[in-house]
């Protein structure tokens, strides 16, 4: 019988077995009977029942508060994700045109260097850019 406690067995001490009352003690020593501590828990007083009335009004204003600084935070996330999606798409479009004006360079270059229209490989790239550089250096030493 010893080995199952009952829960309320746990508020009640008995003097011989704590020779300093803590302040746990003190607080629990109201709440001997489950009547107790049905009283403390519901608030068996009105000065109880004021009290844990405006702690709930105070608890429900802090709820609301935070809801509605939760909603304004998801709002200005909202804000600030549709301008970093206008300004990459901006850039995006930008980069995009700066491509294709760079492609276009590097077609009339090639044009200009003598590359055939078609793919021509490195070896013969470093060829041609080699005598480029050749002949452009005997004209500025003429």
């Amino acid at each position: 019988l010893n080995q199952f406690l009952s829960p309320w067995c746990l508020f009640r001490r008995k003097k011989s077995d704590t020779p300093a009352r803590s302040e746990t003690d003190v607080a629990m020593e109201g709440m001997s009977s489950p009547s107790n501590v049905l009283r403390v828990l519901v608030g068996g007083h009105e000065g109880d029942k004021s009290e844990a009335m405006r702690r709930q009004t105070d608890w429900e204003r802090q709820i609301e508060n935070l809801d509605q600084k939760e909603m304004e935070l998801h709002q200005t996330q909202l804000k600030l994700i549709r301008e970093q999606t206008a300004t990459f798409i901006r850039d995006l479009g930008a980069l995009r045109l700066e491509l294709g004006s760079l492609k276009g360079k590097q077609v009339a270059m090639e044009e200009n260097l003598g590359f055939a229209p078609g793919k021509v490989s490195l070896t013969d790239r470093f060829a041609i850019v080699e005598k480029f550089v050749c002949d452009s250096a005997g004209k500025q030493d003429a």
